[in-house]
């Protein structure tokens, strides 16, 4: 409606230039003067809105007004056929051509920056890398990413015009010999046309070497760059989407990498490429009910008894089938996703905690929780309303740290931590005894259960190292009054070990292997009922 709106005015404004400049020219005594110039500017105007066409509709139009009218007003002396119709068909031709030229005039604007004289469209590139694709040159493209740009825009004032304006110009100037395409985040994309991989690499070599040993100065502000380059060849490339993708990907590889630089190679990033691919399918993964929960019992070692479990993601995806969390957790642990995803699983877990309690069972449950997690104000904000929400189910939930996380982002989350605490939600760190803390300040941390890792576990029964370190760890966490859970029991001798250390819960394969909510629920009615044995339990396959 509003567009329709917008042409009606514009197309009511140019009629009344049009009938404004004929009385004009009109009473100013006719055609034979200089008037009649001034129906340029209606034409004009059309070309603006609609380019070729309405240039030349208007042009038409204002010859036929023009037309009307006497060669001399006063003396009522009309035009000749051939001057009327000579005048539409000049002024027709001329809005047409005006119109063409501004048209084009528009497309260079959109693919080339005037200032200077970069190319800012991927279209361009794209054109330009699968034409080259067809032919015999060699060529290679090198994208470029600016790590500290968030850190360079606080330094001017958030100019990044400014910035990206010069540094652009700077560039032209010193490789003019070279296509630079500015990518939309103002990344930078350099087509590099008749170099192998060798000439890619040492002219990458020297642009470092260049760039991190010279300032570049903006409004007498000297800014240092971190820059990623990634290059890829012709050889290694199927089309210009394709070389993309790859590009995008390597980046990744390369800052998890800590490198500066790298030379495409597909052997090097097949699994991260993988990865990738998983990563937008799993934003999907939750609306396609691909997700599910599956929970690993713990057993209480003092009573016998299931009190606990801890829940754990599972992938089926539609077309790849069943994913191990190992392919997929830790890479959305470094995106945004990650907070998404928790939230999902806390969901889900209170839940199925209400199920449970619908048939007298009342355990609690442990949520695996990334410190990316507790240091975004927007996750938080979503989890406390949750457990607003839920405030009757708040003492069933248990939130899983690392020892590393704990440790190495204590500063940040800490005080969450302790705000978790004081509503009724146990913490708990995991993989302890994997070298990040010692035992002298577990007493200062905001942690109520251990759970010591499956290493130190599985040859309880016949390290004695390994024996005399976990008795330490049960002696003296039971001094601080922080219940111990051991990870990865497999036999019977290991939870007879753990039971006469009196360790507080064990988990693992000897157990039960991870359940559905529905097996969970009829093992932990089995079993604490005594109805078998956990050294006769028939286990489910793993899911």
């Amino acid at each position: 409606m509003k567009n329709k709106l917008k042409h009606f005015f514009v197309i009511l404004t140019i009629l009344l230039l049009i009938a404004i400049v004929d009385i004009i020219v009109y009473f100013t005594g006719g055609t034979k003067y200089v008037f009649p110039y001034l129906m340029l500017i209606p034409i004009i105007v059309s070309t603006l809105f609609y380019y070729t066409f309405g240039g030349i509709i208007s042009a038409f139009i204002a010859g036929v007004f023009l037309a009307v009218l006497p060669i001399d007003s006063n003396l009522k002396i009309y035009q000749t056929p051939f001057n009327y119709i000579s005048r539409i068909i000049i002024l027709t031709s001329l809005g047409g051509v005006i119109g063409y030229l501004l048209k084009n005039k528009q497309k260079i604007k959109r693919k080339t920056g005037l200032e200077t004289n970069i190319y800012n469209e991927k279209e361009l590139l794209k054109e330009k890398v699968n034409r080259l694709l067809k032919s015999n040159t060699d060529f290679s493209l090198v994208f470029i990413s600016i790590d500290n740009i968030s850190e360079i825009t606080s330094l001017l004032d958030n100019d990044i015009t400014d910035f990206s304006l010069k540094f652009s110009k700077y560039l032209k100037q010193k490789y003019s010999n070279i296509d630079i395409y500015i990518n939309t985040d103002f990344s930078l994309i350099f087509l590099l046309k008749n170099y192998s991989i060798t000439d890619t690499e040492n002219w990458i070599i020297n642009f470092l070497d260049d760039i991190n040993n010279n300032s570049f100065n903006i409004n007498n502000i000297s800014l240092f760059l971190k820059n990623y380059l990634i290059a890829i060849n012709k050889n290694d490339i199927n089309n210009f989407d394709d070389a993309f993708k790859k590009m995008i990907t390597s980046l990744y590889y390369t800052k998890e990498n800590k490198l500066d630089y790298f030379i495409y190679d597909d052997k090097a990033i097949s699994s991260n490429y993988f990865t990738s691919e998983l990563l937008s399918d799993l934003h999907k993964a939750i609306k396609k009910n691909e997700l599910f929960i599956v929970y690993q019992p713990k057993l209480n070692l003092a009573d016998n008894q299931i009190i606990s479990a801890e829940a754990l993601i599972r992938w089926n995806h539609s077309t790849k089938g069943f994913i191990p969390p190992n392919e997929f957790i830790p890479q959305v642990e470094k995106t945004t996703f990650i907070n998404n995803l928790t939230l999902w699983i806390i969901t889900n877990v209170i839940n199925d905690l209400r199920k449970l309690k619908k048939q007298n069972i009342n355990i609690k449950i442990a949520i695996n929780i990334s410190p990316r997690n507790l240091m975004s104000n927007l996750f938080l904000t979503k989890l406390f309303h949750i457990l607003n929400n839920n405030k009757d189910i708040i003492n069933n939930l248990e939130f899983e740290l690392t020892e590393r996380d704990i440790i190495t982002e204590i500063s940040s989350i800490k005080e969450i931590l302790l705000k978790l605490q004081k509503i009724g939600v146990s913490i708990a760190m995991d993989d302890f005894g994997t070298g990040y803390s010692s035992l002298t300040n577990l007493k200062h941390l905001p942690i109520d259960i251990i759970k010591i890792d499956r290493e130190f576990i599985k040859n309880l029964d016949n390290n004695k190292i390994d024996y005399e370190m976990v008795k330490s760890i049960i002696n003296i966490s039971r001094l601080m009054d922080k219940k111990i859970v051991a990870e990865g029991v497999e036999t019977k001798n290991t939870l007879d070990y753990l039971t006469n250390l009196n360790c507080f819960e064990a988990q693992g394969y000897y157990i039960s292997k991870p359940l559905l909510i529905n097996k969970l629920q009829e093992f932990i009615s089995n079993y604490n009922n005594k109805t078998f044995k956990v050294n006769n339990l028939i286990l489910d396959p793993i899911y």
